[in-house]
């Protein structure tokens, strides 16, 4: 079974005029490269609109955003039929529509005529035909007027039914500051896919008359109830209506309306020259008209069917499995979707295409490493050159990280690196390469030994060792005037307090590791009398080897006379032995004592002792 890579594509539509007039494009035609870099086939996924049956609800998308583009049907500037408008703020008279359109759930609904009005919008209200257009887009003022105050967005009653804003703002076509503007329609195509289309062409503003550059068209589909709006271009007049405008739809009650992300009243000031951006509004309500989806070649031979999943945006996620383009290929996506309400039932086409081709893969020029120097040192790098991309565009990133425009890694320790490189622009298939940073000083150690306890007074040796270095050094922290002999591995040490000592080593590469070690100093107990009066006058009459147990678990005491007869023993000495045997009184003489201590960190110390008997 061959392994399908699935990767996402914007569809892009047909170039050819018929195929313009016979349906409705996605976005525009263009190639696609695709870095087809692990399987000869591939999963294509595309986008297409969601259209419903009911246009009692609408969804709005952009159609020039994510890589797509500015594909208009109709030369605004050229000439079509005269809407016959040259006065401010007017609509024309009624226009006879060439097919039915659906609009909202407006009881009208479908209309077969609309009018027209020289503020940039539609209106299904044939009540209006010839009488004055609004044009104020602010809360402040009456009736047509709302020239202060905030911007009003949709739904909203200050505004005339039925409406389609492509875009609302105040222009004046009675100024003759503009000598090629046009007000203007366009009918294209073929029943049952005929397209309205109506056009301003270089309409001045309204107190701002050289402000020309406002020109924009409104779409409407045959069939699909489907509405675009195409801005070419639009000037701002800061003095009149605060320079607001706005896109959308309104429907007859006033209760229902819709605006695109950022083309509201209410948002910031927006409009420029050149803006060349287009929005599409497809019907959102009932069931889905799509009847298929495939992808064809160029003689129309199906080469994968598609399955869809809802977006819920207005769009259908297409997925076109096991597609094995050749060299470069062009393929075209080809949707059917069912008129609602025809009989027998007919059908529009949306059509797109794409041209696919395989690049080659980037290519590694060279790829070097830098080890470290030092044990747990980070002086290691990465270098790495790839070629192939076009314009030598390329991503590189370490372990998954963040990407960065070259390859070189620094401070890296020693490990296993995965550099992954990518062309910015995804015409380019991906290089993948593992690196080893080792570190060239693995053999060079030092251990300062063990961890000891002492008792306060007591001298011992550091346990220090070292591989490979050609010097060595112990410091002490607090400083420790008994360390004497800084430089060999076993200094003798007689701390007074817990001390930490540190064993630094240098090798002969100039690199250091260090070792730590502590000494812990517990205050002294022990104290073994020599001698004792046991006459009972309360004055020494017990022998005593220590001044208290709080560094001591246990005391083992063992005594004997001098032929070497054990006269007294105990295995938890209490300071408590009189000086008798057998309960009787021993003779005043000098005896020999072995203690065993059992100090709380669990070290054990051997005494040994005389200790003279005197009453």
């Amino acid at each position: 079974m061959k392994k399908i890579q699935t990767l996402i594509f914007l569809l892009i539509a047909l170039i050819s005029e018929n195929s313009k007039a016979q349906s409705f494009v996605f976005s525009c035609a263009k190639d696609t490269v695709i870095p087809v870099c692990t399987s000869p086939c591939i999963t294509v996924k595309a986008l297409i609109p969601d259209i419903h049956a009911s246009t009692s609800d609408y969804t709005v998308n952009s159609m020039t955003s994510n890589g797509g583009c500015f594909n208009p049907y109709v030369d605004p500037s050229t000439p079509g039929t005269s809407t016959s408008l040259t006065i401010d703020d007017r609509y024309s008279s009624f226009i006879d529509l060439p097919f039915s359109f659906p609009f909202y759930d407006d009881a009208a609904s479908p209309y077969n005529g609309l009018v027209v009005s020289t503020n940039g919008y539609l209106s299904f209200d044939p009540t209006k035909a010839g009488t004055s257009s609004h044009y104020g887009i602010l809360s402040t003022g009456t009736g047509l007027s709302a020239l202060s105050g905030t911007p009003q967005d949709l739904p909203n009653t200050r505004y005339d039914r039925s409406l389609v804003m492509g875009p609302y703002h105040d222009i004046d076509p009675a100024y003759n500051t503009s000598p090629n503007q046009l007000i203007k329609y366009d009918i294209i195509g073929n029943a049952p896919h005929r397209k309205f289309v109506l056009s301003y062409y270089q309409i001045p503003l309204f107190d701002c008359q050289n402000l020309i550059n406002n020109t924009h068209q409104i779409v409407l589909y045959e069939g699909t109830g489907i509405i675009e709006v195409f801005i070419f271009d639009m000037d701002q007049c800061t003095v009149w209506n605060d320079a607001r405008s706005l896109i959308g739809l309104q429907n007859y009650n006033k209760d229902k309306g819709i605006m695109p992300p950022g083309r509201a009243a209410s948002d910031p000031v927006w409009g420029t020259a050149g803006m060349n951006e287009s929005w599409r509004f497809v019907p959102s309500a009932g069931l889905s008209t799509l009847d298929s989806v495939v992808l064809t070649d160029l003689n129309g031979n199906i080469v994968s069917v598609g399955s869809t999943v809802s977006l819920g945006d207005g769009n259908l996620d297409v997925s076109f499995p096991n597609v094995c383009p050749n060299g470069r290929t062009t393929y075209i996506v080809k949707s059917k979707y069912m008129i609602p309400g025809s009989n027998p039932v007919e059908y529009v086409y949306g059509t797109d295409t794409m041209t696919v081709f395989i690049p080659a893969p980037m290519t590694i020029t060279s790829a070097s490493v830098t080890d470290v120097a030092c044990p747990q040192g980070n002086t290691g790098s990465i270098n790495i050159a790839v070629t192939g991309a076009p314009g030598n565009n390329y991503s590189y990133s370490l372990n998954g990280g963040t990407p960065q425009p070259t390859g070189t890694f620094n401070n890296l320790i020693a490990g296993t690196y995965h550099v992954h490189v990518v062309d910015v622009a995804g015409l380019t298939c991906p290089v993948d390469t593992t690196f080893q940073v080792t570190e060239l000083a693995s053999n060079f150690t030092v251990d300062a030994g063990q961890p000891v306890t002492i008792m306060s007074g007591e001298q011992i040796h550091l346990n220090g060792a070292a591989i490979n270095a050609s010097s060595l050094l112990w410091t002490a922290s607090p400083s420790d005037p008994s360390l004497t002999a800084t430089t060999i591995a076993n200094p003798s040490v007689s701390p007074m307090v817990t001390t930490t000592y540190t064993l630094t080593a240098t090798n002969s590469s100039g690199c250091v590791v260090s070792d730590e070690v502590q000494v812990t100093v517990i205050p002294r107990c022990i104290n073994i009398r020599n001698a004792f009066s046991p006459n009972g006058d309360g004055i020494n009459d017990n022998w005593k080897v220590y001044d208290n147990r709080d560094c001591l678990e246990k005391v083992i005491v063992s005594v004997f006379n001098r032929n070497g007869n054990k006269v007294f023993e105990s295995q938890d000495y209490q300071n408590d032995w009189k000086g008798t045997y057998k309960n009787k009184p021993l003779p005043d003489a000098t005896y020999y004592a072995v203690i065993e201590f059992y100090l709380t960190s669990g070290k054990r110390m051997t005494a040994k002792s005389d200790v003279t008997i005197l009453r």
